[in-house]
């Protein structure tokens, strides 16, 4: 007896899955739009954010921590 295939995951779950939290807001390097990837000069997709992507993401996520 085989098991069937499981069920195929819905598009915008999986878009979410392997989703940078810094991703939320735009990449002051390459300019990517929010919910982007970062891209290189020639267009190929990173799989990381760039680190003032990350940088930026941070500063502003402890801002709206310590005025909370």
């Amino acid at each position: 007896m085989t098991t069937p295939p499981p069920a195929p995951m819905p598009a915008a779950l999986r878009a979410q899955l392997n989703r940078h939290p810094a991703q939320q807001i735009p990449c002051p390097f390459c300019r990517a739009p929010a919910r982007a990837a970062c891209a290189t000069a020639t267009g190929r997709r990173l799989p990381n954010p760039h680190p003032a992507r990350t940088d930026a993401w941070n500063a502003r996520h402890t801002t709206e921590e310590t005025h909370t």
